[in-house]
């Protein structure tokens, strides 16, 4: 993985969920603006077929989204951690991916419904100290709370870069 993206920061991305008792989908399209972001290859940990999803921000935005080469995520848990563990941080909906990122101590962004499990609204998740909360109340979609996820995303990238440090991880 580091061969092919040289030095840049390597963020796992999911947004797709087959959980249709609590879904936690988001819009890929809603939450492009942190693509932008510099130096930094977003690696999909989607489970479920995204190709068409992908394919389309890339001919619409110019934003690419690689796949996980080699390694089928649906079917290979074990290459799935071993892919985790190689991103210096992970974005995703409320599947597995956030949970095995969690258990591998990455820093992890997921965004859930409020009262998943014990949340009740809390930023942090009690199994994951790695993991940050971006939470939606009951009645409400993740669509609102995507802005919220955009713009601490890019103020941690700018301090980053400002600080010339490395900016996850």
């Amino acid at each position: 993985m580091r061969l092919q993206f040289g030095s840049k920061k390597l963020i796992g991305i999911s947004w797709r969920s087959q959980n249709e008792n609590c879904p936690t989908d988001v819009n890929l399209e809603k939450i492009s603006p942190i693509l932008d972001a510099d130096n930094t290859a977003f690696i999909n940990l989607n489970y479920l077929d995204v190709a068409d999803e992908v394919e389309r921000l890339k001919t619409n935005t110019g934003h690419e989204i690689h796949p996980p080469m080699g390694i089928d995520v649906y079917n290979d848990i074990e290459g799935l951690a071993a892919l985790i563990s190689c991103m210096d941080m992970v974005i995703t909906n409320g599947n597995i991916n956030y949970v095995l990122a969690g258990a591998l101590g990455k820093e992890t962004w997921v965004l859930i419904p409020n009262d998943w499990h014990l949340f009740m609204g809390q930023k942090f998740d009690p199994f994951f100290p790695s993991v940050r909360v971006f939470g939606w109340s009951r009645g409400q979609t993740p669509d609102t709370i995507v802005g919220d996820l955009i713009s601490e995303f890019k103020a941690k990238s700018d301090t980053c870069s400002s600080h010339k440090t490395a900016a996850f991880g």
